[in-house]
């Protein structure tokens, strides 16, 4: 089964901290698209217009992933700081460390993946829009996004790929490969996180 999140359709929100602003695009329980309410994972983009602390998530594992800006700076309590200037690159680290942003050269937009660590374990990579996306397992999750691409999708054909315009996503479950399902303009990337329920 595919769910589509166009990017209109996002919901503006405030960070759980009252720090900044973002985007909530999905989560399980479907309720939980609030940021302060439990959740057993979710998917969101936050606006970060100037150096700050990130919100405390206890039992989280988060991954942040800049989608738009020059770049930014993480000091994360007890562990390595990120360092990032690329497009697409996610990078993991315990919610529940304290953090500190700091920006490399003016605003930027960042996906958040953040899932808890006793129920899920979860693995992101980057591929070609139309590039295999592997088989899942029953009680798998897939969680797609466009990085790039043009602005909005074109109108869909009947029984052809699914288009993503920038910045949509898509909710994959079910164990069904999801090779070939997606195209795009020529250089569309799409960031694919796959979760797998922990037994």
């Amino acid at each position: 089964m595919i769910e589509l999140f166009p990017r209109a359709d996002y919901r503006h929100a405030r960070w759980k901290n009252g720090a900044g602003f973002g985007w909530e695009i999905v989560a399980e329980p479907r309720f939980a698209r609030d940021p302060a309410m439990p959740f057993e994972w979710r998917l969101a983009i936050a606006e970060i217009e100037h150096d700050v602390a990130f919100s405390h998530y206890p039992g989280i594992d988060r991954a942040t992933t800049l989608i738009e800006g020059a770049g930014l700076d993480l000091e994360i309590a007890g562990h390595a700081g990120v360092s990032t200037r690329s497009i697409g690159e996610p990078h993991w680290y315990p919610g529940d460390a304290a953090t500190r942003c700091r920006l490399a050269s003016g605003p930027v937009r960042v996906l958040n993946l953040m899932v808890r660590r006793e129920l899920w374990a979860a693995e992101i990579v980057v591929t070609p829009a139309d590039g295999p996306g592997g088989d899942r397992q029953a009680g798998d999750v897939e969680l797609v996004f466009a990085l790039d691409g043009l602005p909005t999708a074109p109108a869909p054909r009947l029984g052809g790929p699914i288009a993503l315009g920038r910045h949509d996503s898509a909710l994959i479950t079910g164990g069904e490969s999801s090779s070939a399902v997606f195209a795009g303009a020529l250089g569309t990337r799409l960031y694919r996180a796959r979760l797998t329920r922990r037994t």
